[in-house]
């Protein structure tokens, strides 16, 4: 069997920079709509975190309220005089008995 040769023309540097040229594009696209779903992933992800934070702070106002309150001179006294049934020296405390159950 005679093997024919085939004619070949050698490629010239237009179209090999050409090829080349289509080859880096397509890299070069894909790395580009990576980087943008990254990129949307990245805001996505600090817009939600944007929403805890605003949670917590409110939280941590909520918070701050109480413990201002809980620890005022005001609170102190009226739960020392209403529910542990303490009074001032001098003062004398009144206690009100428990009303005893009903018969049956």
């Amino acid at each position: 069997m005679n093997n024919p040769r085939r004619s070949t023309t050698p490629l010239t540097l237009s179209q090999v920079l050409t090829v080349l040229f289509w080859i880096v594009s397509a890299f070069g696209l894909v790395g580009l709509v990576q980087s943008g779903s990254t990129t949307l992933e990245k805001r996505q992800q600090a817009e939600a975190l944007r929403q805890q934070l605003n949670i917590v702070e409110d939280e941590q106002k909520r918070l701050q309220i109480i413990r201002d309150r809980v620890t005022s001179p005001e609170y102190i006294e009226e739960v020392a005089r209403h529910d542990m049934k303490m009074s001032r020296p001098g003062e004398i405390a009144v206690v009100p008995a428990a009303t005893p159950a009903p018969p049956r």
